[in-house]
């Protein structure tokens, strides 16, 4: 009886499209969800806001593309604190 040959396709290029979907699903995640917020443009954050109580100063933005807030306090003259609060 002949033996039938199929020649076999090469794994690699659809190995290497679901990597690079799977990739960018992750970096989009990481970014969107509020994790990656360092690394998102300048433009994607809002405006520094001000509040005072007391002897207390607060600069609050948040980020209009993700689940991400920075907010920088002061107390006094010499000390502050940085927040950086990210996701829900």
């Amino acid at each position: 009886m002949p033996v039938i040959r199929v020649p076999l396709r090469p794994a690699a290029p659809r190995l290497m499209a679901v990597t690079v979907v799977v990739l960018l699903g992750l970096v989009g995640w990481y970014l969107f969800s509020g994790r990656g917020a360092g690394l998102l443009p300048q433009d994607s954050w809002g405006p520094w806001r001000e509040r005072q109580v007391h002897d207390w100063w607060v600069r609050v933005r948040v980020n209009s593309w993700s689940d991400a807030a920075e907010a920088v306090g002061y107390y006094g003259k010499a000390d502050d604190f940085t927040l950086k609060a990210y996701g829900t």
